[in-house]
């Protein structure tokens, strides 16, 4: 495993990561236009910028700084952690995406999704294939603040302990949710 670092101050754009390899963006780095694929990995380090990325089967992604325009394909997984911040990502039927003390706005959800811990999503959708796990002290909406969330016709959500949906547009059915509470 080769290890590929964007450092402060650099620009890298147009890059394929692939055969187990693993492009760093640390703090201060962008890297635009990138594709990481089956057993490669990128991570974005706090204070890193990665925009414009697609995630194929078996490939992933770390973020503690900030992403955008992220696209994880069937089987990819984007791993957003404390601090990180991920604008418009779409995670395909078949991806997985986790959230843990971190912020995903403009998102869509067709695969899985967990959020854990202090989780702001803010005008998000899960789609008809997507299932949005939420446990500990995770808020859709963000406490204090009034953001939104759209569940499509078979989109799933289940809400565990002190979670909390706020701002809510409901197309699905909402029977299935567990020890939750709604703030409209």
């Amino acid at each position: 495993m080769t290890d590929t670092f964007v450092s402060s101050g650099q620009t890298v754009s147009d890059v394929t990561v692939s055969g187990g390899n693993q492009l760093v963006v640390q703090s201060g780095g962008t890297a635009n236009n990138v594709t990481v694929m089956s057993n490669a990995n990128a991570a974005v380090s706090a204070g890193g910028i990665l925009s414009g990325a697609t995630v194929s089967s078996i490939g992933g992604v770390g973020v503690q700084g900030t992403a955008y325009n992220v696209t994880v394909q069937n089987g990819g997984v984007l791993d957003e952690q404390s601090g990180g911040y991920v604008d418009t990502a779409t995670i395909s039927s078949g991806a997985s995406l986790y959230v843990s003390n971190a912020t995903i706005v403009d998102s869509v959800i067709l695969g899985s999704a967990s959020f854990s811990g202090g989780v702001t999503a803010n005008n998000d959708t899960v789609g008809s294939t997507g299932v949005v796990t939420l446990s500990g002290s995770a808020a859709i909406g963000g406490i204090p603040r009034t953001d939104s969330l759209t569940v499509e016709s078979g989109g799933t959500v289940n809400a565990t302990y002190y979670a909390a949906l706020q701002g809510t547009t409901v197309d699905a059915d909402f029977s299935h949710l567990r020890q939750f509470r709604v703030i409209l």
